[in-house]
């Protein structure tokens, strides 16, 4: 039996789920522009995909959301 551990270091990627900038959670300014948002959801789009093409058993991932952000990794 074999079993496929994935590490993926997801830089930024609470701010990505809050429709933030990705920089430091400080500085980071709530994107509002149409375009912004389309680039976001485009963003979002290509980590699912690369995920399902992975297809881990066992998905590890670094720089997630914090604590405060889990219903939003629900929704993802």
């Amino acid at each position: 039996m074999s079993l496929k551990l994935t590490t993926w270091n997801l830089e930024w990627f609470g701010q990505l789920l809050q429709g933030r900038e990705r920089t430091l959670p400080i500085h980071a300014k709530k994107f509002t522009s149409a375009a912004d948002k389309a680039l976001q959801e485009k963003e979002k789009l290509r980590i699912v995909d690369e995920i399902r093409l992975v297809d881990p058993d066992i998905l590890c991932i670094q720089e997630g959301p914090s604590t405060g952000c889990v219903a939003l990794l629900k929704d993802f």
